[in-house]
């Protein structure tokens, strides 16, 4: 039986989670199975919502590696539904030879980078630079000043709603 790369990159999301020092419970909300099960109830108190890119992107300026994470309109739809009565988090897995990294976003960060109402696709870029925290932006919060500055170690230290 192979494996399939959302088993994969959802595994490092999930394995953090459980190995936690709290009691945690998940449920994967079957959403769609071409967008790879994408979402799970946690604790039955808010939602996970994982998406992954297996390949960064070299940056020069700063130097580092970066990845794209595109959402079109019907998954923006499917985010702004979940999120309706539980804080929805996205986790995004960013992946790599070296390094491989979770980018952790809270309810309010999300709205920070896209619109989840736009009526198109938007996008969100996550920026890794050794050493440093991680970058996250939008088409809402493009310009440097307004970039999220984001733990790399907040999977870590997530105190899980419910637990």
């Amino acid at each position: 039986m192979s494996v399939k790369d959302f088993e994969t990159y959802h595994g490092v999301v999930l394995t953090k989670l459980v190995r936690s020092d709290h009691p945690v419970s998940l449920r994967m909300i079957e959403t769609n199975k071409d967008e790879a099960w994408c979402a799970y109830t946690i604790n039955d108190a808010a939602i996970l919502y994982i998406k992954y890119r297996s390949k960064g992107r070299k940056t020069k300026r700063p130097r580092g590696i970066s990845w794209v994470f595109t959402f079109p309109e019907d998954e923006l739809q499917n985010i702004d539904r979940l999120g309706v009565g539980k804080p929805l988090y996205l986790a995004l897995v960013c992946a790599h030879k070296e390094p491989m990294c979770v980018c952790m976003l809270e309810p309010d960060e999300i709205r920070k980078c896209v619109d989840l109402k736009t009526g198109g696709s938007e996008n969100i870029t996550v920026l890794y630079q050794k050493n440093k925290s991680l970058r996250a932006y939008g088409p809402q919060n493009s310009t440097e000043d307004q970039k999220l500055v984001i733990p790399q170690n907040r999977l870590d230290e997530w105190r899980v709603p419910g637990s």
